[in-house]
């Protein structure tokens, strides 16, 4: 990770650079992989500076602290104070995605962790990060990472 987004967006640019002078080497992969750190560089960025905003730092704060709980946008929204209609626009507005895209995000990464760093099975993980249900937490991690919670933990020690 870069300290500051700045950093990111300048490795990336230097990278674009090196791909573009090395006469057709990376191709495709290599854009993809430009484009994807450049873009989450500039997300980062945008939530960087949303965290000016008093709102968005109580929810951030109280995402952090609950995320692995049964909270809603409208328990985020009182801790920040603001309706929940109003907080979505915030954060849609400040970082293009939702609080509970954040909240999803913080529980599987939780999860992606444990299953790296524990031998929970994969329905104690789900529950511990927050999911109600072990077959919705496997469709979600599935969508995120190309692979089952499963077989991403067997593909770390292959």
């Amino acid at each position: 990770r870069w300290k500051v987004p700045d950093d990111a967006v300048e490795f990336c640019q230097s990278i674009q650079d090196l791909w573009n002078s090395a006469a057709g080497i990376g191709g495709e992969m290599a854009d993809c992989a430009y484009h994807r750190i450049y873009w989450e560089a500039m997300r980062w960025r945008r939530a960087a500076a949303a965290l000016g905003n008093p709102i968005m730092r109580k929810a951030e704060s109280f995402i952090r602290e609950h995320f692995c709980g049964d909270i809603t946008v409208e328990d985020i929204a009182r801790a920040a104070g603001a309706s929940a209609p109003h907080l979505h626009f915030i954060y849609r507005k400040e970082t293009g995605s939702s609080p509970m895209r954040q909240v999803l995000k913080l529980r599987l990464d939780k999860a992606q962790n444990l299953l790296l760093t524990s031998d929970m099975h994969v329905k104690e993980i789900s529950s511990q990060c927050g999911f109600n249900d072990v077959n919705n937490f496997c469709i979600l991690f599935r969508k995120r990472l190309g692979v089952s919670p499963g077989r991403f933990r067997k593909m770390q020690y292959s």
